[in-house]
């Protein structure tokens, strides 16, 4: 199970074996149902996970009906609420599992821990600058297509996984306009 999360770990950066068991060592796997949350509205975000199967959603609401997803991850990504875990502050955000979601976390005190033991573990903070700059969905200067266009080029998996409700909101469009730049898109 580890492999996969070795695997993504090697693309920031390069440990021995020692390393990899140090990191392996304190992850903890967790099961979670479809419709859980793994971060409730008002919690600190105290760990960040690797997403091993399932399907997981980062949104906040604008009212009781109306949600915008700030993020949407599949099998290998890393979830996190980027905000909430580096200031240690409630979230304004819900963080849910839209499918039943297997993933292996790693606490913050953990992650303190590991860079106490050595300085290669400072790249594991590019896991947090990835959360961290991963809303070029959300350029509003970016017109609808060029939106679609750079989901379809950098995410195309997304698409395959999640609703188009979730998708258009992700895009920061309605789905009508989804709808109508997949139609413009494929002909």
């Amino acid at each position: 199970m580890h492999t996969q999360v070795l695997q993504s770990l090697s693309k920031i950066g390069h440990y021995n074996e020692t390393e990899q068991s140090q990191i392996t060592d304190r992850l903890e796997e967790a099961n979670v149902g479809a419709g859980e949350y793994q971060l409730s509205e008002g919690e600190v975000c105290r760990h960040f996970s690797f997403l091993d199967k399932g399907l997981v959603g980062h949104y906040y609401r604008t009212s009781e009906l109306e949600q915008v997803n700030i993020h949407l991850w599949k099998p290998g990504d890393w979830v996190l609420d980027h905000q909430s875990f580096t200031s240690r502050k409630p979230s304004v955000n819900r963080i849910v599992c839209v499918e039943e979601s297997t993933v292996l976390r790693i606490s913050i005190d953990s992650l303190h821990e590991l860079i106490g033991i050595s300085p290669t573990f400072f790249s594991l903070g590019r896991i947090l600058e990835a959360a961290a700059t991963n809303s070029y969905h959300q350029d509003i200067k970016s017109s609808p297509e060029e939106k679609y266009r750079r989901l379809l080029d950098k995410e195309p998996g997304l698409l395959q996984h999640f609703p188009l409700k979730q998708i258009a909101s992700y895009l920061g469009m309605t789905p009508e306009t989804l709808s109508r730049v997949r139609k413009k898109i494929s002909l």
